[in-house]
């Protein structure tokens, strides 16, 4: 076979070998975690109601922080950071466990205000929309 074939060949075996995997059920991750497709949804849809009720909405108790969806990592989550700090440890990470629950951890849910977020994210989870 001319080289040329061949480097033809071996991209059309790369090709499919790419489309096969976009019809997984869910995204593999470090380790062989398997992420599936309603934890990623719930992780993505978290992440905008935190936006829209936490940060959008001017809530004074994360005024000092910044989220950030971290929606392409092996396990999708969301981070809360400190303004002043943003490349440092989380305040807060929520992690989508199913497409219906999520771990939240940290030490912003450790601290006074950790009930309410745990409440928030449970209720945001289940499928609520509201911001109180």
């Amino acid at each position: 076979m001319k080289p040329y074939r061949m480097i033809l060949a071996g991209l059309g075996l790369a090709t499919l070998t790419a489309l096969s995997g976009c019809q997984s059920v869910g995204v593999s991750g470090g380790g062989g975690v398997q992420i599936s497709d309603a934890a990623y949804n719930l992780s993505v849809r978290l992440a905008d109601t935190i936006g829209r009720c936490w940060f959008a909405a001017g809530d004074t108790t994360f005024a000092g922080y910044v989220y950030s969806p971290e929606r392409n990592a092996s396990v999708s989550r969301i981070l809360l950071v400190k303004k002043s700090d943003p490349t440092g440890l989380p305040a807060l990470v929520v992690q989508a466990t199913s497409g219906s629950s999520a771990s939240v951890y940290g030490p912003l849910a450790e601290g006074a205000n950790g009930p309410r977020i745990r409440a928030d994210i449970a209720r945001w989870a289940k499928g609520g929309t509201g911001c109180s």
